[in-house]
């Protein structure tokens, strides 16, 4: 972790007092202990944080960090992604207050089909935190929505059966898809109808 991130988490502990539980799967996979010195130097320095490891049945499956049932990372949240990481943390904390205003949004009174969402991201993409920190409320607000971040290049087993060759790149119960950033209205908009004809043309 570079010391800007250190200070950017330091920060964030400073503003933030709640306690937090996010859950790291580890597995034999020798990533898994990039994910735990991450998860080791948040914990040191945001002690609000607390960290369940929990051993994935699969002793080969990919590690990842759990901060809500409907938002998954198979990333290392650090430079441009870290803030976006946090502010997610800041939304598991709301959940009530999240759930609660998800009844009066319209896209939760609109959404009937479920919505798997995988975006996959790169550390150092200068766009890629933003359809992250457009992507996540929407998780966090609507049962329907999940939410799978996966960095491409530290698991490139996982974008290749999609042929992924830029980020961010989005897929909806992987068959549409979205290259670039794209508005959210947009997004939501297929959401509700599940129709592959209303991509923009540069999706």
């Amino acid at each position: 972790m570079t010391p800007e991130d250190e200070k950017t988490i330091s920060e964030w502990h400073g503003e933030n007092k709640r306690n937090i539980s996010i859950t790291c799967h580890v597995s034999n996979d020798d990533r898994t202990e990039t994910f735990k010195a991450f998860h080791g130097k948040l914990s040191q320095l945001s002690p609000n944080v607390r960290v369940n490891f929990k051993k994935l049945e699969d002793n080969e499956a990919a590690p990842s960090i759990e901060i809500h049932k409907r938002l998954i990372y198979h990333a290392i949240p650090e430079g441009p992604e870290l803030i976006p990481f946090l502010e997610g943390l800041d939304g598991s904390s709301k959940g009530e207050t999240i759930e609660k205003a998800a009844i009066e949004s319209p896209l939760e009174r609109k959404l009937e089909t479920p919505c798997f969402f995988k975006l996959f991201i790169a550390s150092q993409c200068a766009f890629c935190p933003k359809m992250v920190k457009d992507l996540t409320p929407i998780a966090f607000s609507n049962e329907l929505v999940s939410l799978t971040i996966i960095d491409a290049f530290m698991f490139p087993e996982m974008a290749e059966p999609f042929g992924i060759q830029s980020v961010p790149t989005l897929l909806l119960n992987e068959s549409m898809r979205w290259t670039g950033v794209t508005p959210v209205d947009e997004i939501e908009r297929v959401m509700v109808n599940q129709d592959p004809s209303q991509l923009s043309a540069g999706s």
